[in-house]
């Protein structure tokens, strides 16, 4: 009994000892929690950054335009007497915006391929305002070759596509590369045509858009 004591008393007096690794298994797992927060303010982030690119190129909600949401969800598009969703618009290809340019005689040839290239180049340097990606699908151009002998001095011809009317109007109205390019055409355009159409989609003028009545056109 005696012995019996003794153990249990020594066993009692043991100072408790921490495993060694069990302070340092505490760095992966923080380690793991941050990672873990860190993604979801960048998932946030991006949502919050999507959105507010959509919102900034229709100028806010409910414009003329007709985008009703701040995820750019368009109702109508602007001077085409029918309604068509963002769903239809896509199917029929977006919208294709058409530049025509007359430039002024004597224009350097070297300066009408530069301002041509900075036109291509628009692709890549206009960007949403917030997450500063590309929003144009596409653009190509070139210099008339018509046999027709109907250009009235146009040479050269550009085609922009969008996917819906809220990056369109965002690009005419406010990305700061397209400004700047549209600056420096000041003094070497001479005359530009601009046409926009949905492909597929041939739905009458509004009376009141520019353009005249459909019995003018």
């Amino acid at each position: 009994m005696a012995y019996n004591f003794i153990t249990s008393a020594n066993t009692a007096r043991k100072p408790s000892v921490s495993h060694p690794n069990a302070r340092g298994n505490r760095g992966p797992v923080l380690s793991l929690v941050l990672a873990g927060l860190a993604l979801v303010l960048f998932l946030q982030w991006s949502v919050y950054g999507t959105a507010r690119d959509h919102v900034e190129r229709v100028g806010g909600m409910g414009g003329s335009s007709g985008v009703v949401s701040t995820v750019g969800v368009v109702n109508g598009v602007e001077g085409i007497g029918s309604e068509i969703d963002e769903q239809e618009m896509a199917l029929l290809g977006g919208i294709v915006h058409v530049v025509m340019f007359e430039f002024v005689v004597g224009v350097e040839e070297e300066l009408v391929r530069h301002t041509c290239d900075r036109f291509i180049g628009l692709k890549d340097k206009a960007l949403t305002r917030w997450k500063r990606e590309p929003y144009i699908k596409r653009i190509v151009g070139g210099r008339d070759n018509s046999i027709e002998d109907l250009q009235r001095g146009i040479t050269h011809i550009f085609i922009v596509e969008f996917e819906n009317e809220a990056d369109r109007k965002y690009y005419v109205e406010s990305d700061p590369a397209h400004k700047a390019f549209k600056k420096d055409l000041k003094d070497i355009v001479k005359t530009s045509q601009v046409i926009d159409f949905v492909p597929g989609f041939f739905g009458l003028l509004k009376a009141n858009e520019k353009g005249g009545t459909p019995e003018s056109s």
